[in-house]
């Protein structure tokens, strides 16, 4: 897990060097970090489907990215083949750690009011989004592995510049590509812990690309504030 978030952070940094400079190296980089990430844990998936959704639009709206693009996924994918012959060879597994604890099955959390149904579905994406959302105001993960047990996974005052630099970086999201760019990344890296099995939740280890996102916009709210 350590190992994806660093690698899908550094395919970030190499994107957002690669859309302010339109260097085809930064884009090189950018496809190779996020191609090796896909060898590491399921999580990464999410965060790398929005760095190639990103790359698409840029490659759309700003012709001259085209070639940049082009390369970033052309690492991307040549760091990603050798993995390509354990799932031709053992298809069934494909998609195995999905299946076991994806949303749609049985919570064990009996403090959930529904988990059987047709209801059982939205009751459950409820759940799990409203542990996230407790990040912000001081919510642990209940998984002692996962971090110091009875402690808030983002200490409050982290919480609070994370939401205030999060929403003011979204605002500027239709205007500043590189703004669009992480928070797509961070919608990414979240929603591999809003769509898992509504138990044990928030898991910082499913969502930890969103979870150092929230550092950084706490970071940049923090440092706006310093400024003024």
């Amino acid at each position: 897990t350590v190992a994806m978030t660093a690698l899908v952070l550094g395919a970030t940094w190499g994107a957002l060097r690669a859309l302010g400079t339109g260097s085809r190296a930064w884009g090189a980089l950018a496809g190779l970090l996020a191609g090796l990430s896909l060898h590491t844990y399921v999580a990464a998936w999410g965060a790398v489907a929005a760095l190639a959704l990103s790359g698409l639009w840029a490659a759309f709206r700003m012709p001259r990215l085209r070639p940049t693009v082009a390369v970033a996924f052309g690492t991307g994918l040549l760091a990603f083949l050798p993995i390509v012959p354990g799932y031709l060879e053992h298809r069934e597994r494909v998609g195995g750690r999905t299946r076991d604890i994806g949303l749609w099955t049985r919570s064990r959390d009996v403090s959930i009011p529904i988990r059987e149904g047709p209801a059982a579905l939205p009751v459950a994406l409820a759940h799990n989004a409203s542990c996230y959302a407790g990040l912000f105001v001081g919510a642990g993960d209940p998984t002692p592995r996962h971090g110091l047990p009875g402690a808030p996974a983002l200490p409050w005052a982290v919480g609070v510049a994370a939401l205030v630099g999060g929403g003011a970086a979204l605002r500027r999201c239709a205007r500043e590509p590189a703004h669009a760019l992480v928070a797509g990344v961070a919608v990414g890296g979240l929603l591999p812990g809003l769509l898992s099995r509504a138990e044990g939740m928030p898991n910082t280890v499913r969502a930890g690309v969103f979870v150092v996102v929230a550092f950084v916009w706490a970071a940049w709210a923090l440092e706006r504030l310093a400024r003024r």
